[in-house]
């Protein structure tokens, strides 16, 4: 009860995002209309998961730990699931050696950057965080388009007000379900797809509240209650 989330620096940097969200907002479209999948690229950020690990393999350490990454598994995963749009853009950290990106290149897994707005061309959007949460991902929220969110410690203003199933579609994190929960966005099902519209407009609702006057005047607000209480004055 005294921890303060703050904004993080890019959301602080692009003005709460304010123009990268205006151009989303002049070129939406209902979210029927969208390709029928789910999109995401990022760079290889992140720790490796000892679920990822397969211990019966020979694989070096060097290659092993940037395989066991949470992205790269999901990126791995969409080989097998047309639905499944997703990409690694930057090779970073346990993934930025030869041997790493050699194997990253071996499974096709490597792609150009695409700007957030061309994300919304599609029903979803990953949200797979990496040494925290992910960059932007209020952006994804008021995208139109649906967040696949898998479940991560890391937390923030915004999604510390998230909801399963009412802001984003909740992906375990060891990603048992992850052809399951992601393939809603392929489904030709009214149902389905009403269901979906609901959830990115609950999301955008939400990111709607996190402007970058609005953030500014929370964390003031919060901090003077934090000093309020402890005696310690501005």
């Amino acid at each position: 009860d005294r921890v303060v989330l703050g904004p993080d620096y890019h959301f602080i940097e692009n003005d709460g995002f304010r123009d990268t969200i205006a151009a989303l907002d002049a070129r939406r479209t209902p979210l029927r209309v969208r390709a029928a999948s789910v999109f995401w690229r990022g760079s290889t950020t992140g720790a490796p998961a000892a679920a990822f690990r397969n211990e019966n393999t020979d694989t070096p350490a060097i290659v092993a730990d940037c395989l066991a990454l949470p992205r790269v598994q999901a990126a791995l995963r969409a080989a097998s699931a047309p639905w499944l749009d997703l990409g690694l853009s930057a090779p970073a950290q346990y993934c930025d050696n030869a041997p790493a990106r050699a194997a990253l290149e071996a499974h096709s897994l490597l792609r150009g950057h695409v700007q957030t707005p061309e994300w919304a061309a599609h029903r979803g959007m990953l949200e797979i965080d990496g040494n925290a949460n992910a960059w932007g991902a209020i952006v994804r929220l008021a995208s139109g388009s649906v967040t696949f969110k898998v479940a991560s410690p890391w937390v923030n203003a915004y999604n510390s007000r998230q909801k399963d199933w009412v802001h984003h579609v909740p992906i375990a994190a060891d990603l048992t379900d992850f052809e399951l929960m992601t393939s809603l966005a392929a489904s030709a099902e009214p149902a389905v797809l009403d269901r979906l519209t609901t959830i990115a407009a609950n999301a955008r609702a939400l990111a709607a509240e996190f402007t970058y006057e609005a953030e500014v005047a929370r964390v003031a607000r919060e901090l003077d209650a934090v000093w309020a209480g402890s005696g310690v004055s501005a």
